[in-house]
């Protein structure tokens, strides 16, 4: 989040770059997961180098943060 935030800053493109890079899927990946990971890998470095894209990606990001979130707690709750 931190990365796409400061996207102005030039070295955080880069940094983002490594991120992504280093998601990539090992060699026990299947080549189907591979390609679905470069199709991801790419959509989200485009994103992040258009303003509207990257504004509505750090959305969509926090939205799912949430939703996770709350999802464990409720999980946490019924465990007490």
């Amino acid at each position: 989040m931190e990365l796409l935030i400061n996207r102005d800053e030039k070295i955080n493109l880069a940094r983002y770059a490594y991120l992504l890079a280093r998601l990539e899927p090992d060699n026990k990946a299947t080549d189907e997961q591979k390609d679905l990971y470069h199709e991801f890998s790419k959509q989200m470095y485009q994103w992040m180098q258009n303003d509207k894209d990257c504004k509505e990606l750090i959305t969509a990001i926090y939205i799912y943060a949430y939703l996770t979130r709350e999802k464990e707690e409720d999980k946490n709750a019924k465990i007490r």
